[in-house]
């Protein structure tokens, strides 16, 4: 079941990095409230709705991961995946500048991840 969690985990982060990118998208092309038949603000807002979309089937996914794993090792790996995934997409998608400090501090996350990882067994 613990190997199930961490593929549930991994698909959960996925997931959640798909849905602040698409949020992204969305708040770049701007969000329409009014104006026009539901339709068209569905239409108008897509990325945005696929963004919750995302996210819901996120929330869907994590629960089943915490099923398996506990929440102190859980949420950490969850937030730093996504976190590597959006940062990732960001500089090579919306051409966002990734300097040398922020790859410090990447490494620096990803060092800090392992230990909490080996102290969990």
């Amino acid at each position: 079941m613990v190997g199930m969690g961490w593929i549930y985990l991994v698909i959960a982060f996925i997931l959640n990095a798909a849905a602040n990118t698409f949020l992204k998208f969305a708040a770049d092309r701007g969000i329409i409230l009014s104006g026009m038949p539901l339709i068209g603000l569905l239409r108008a807002n897509i990325f945005l709705l696929v963004g919750l979309f995302f996210f819901a089937a996120n929330v869907i996914f994590y629960t089943l991961a915490l099923r398996a794993l506990p929440l102190s090792l859980a949420y950490p790996v969850m937030v730093v995946g996504t976190f590597f995934l959006v940062s990732t997409f960001s500089a090579v998608y919306f051409k966002e500048t990734v300097t040398l400090i922020q790859v410090i501090g990447y490494a620096a996350i990803l060092g800090g991840i392992a230990l909490v990882m080996l102290a969990k067994g």
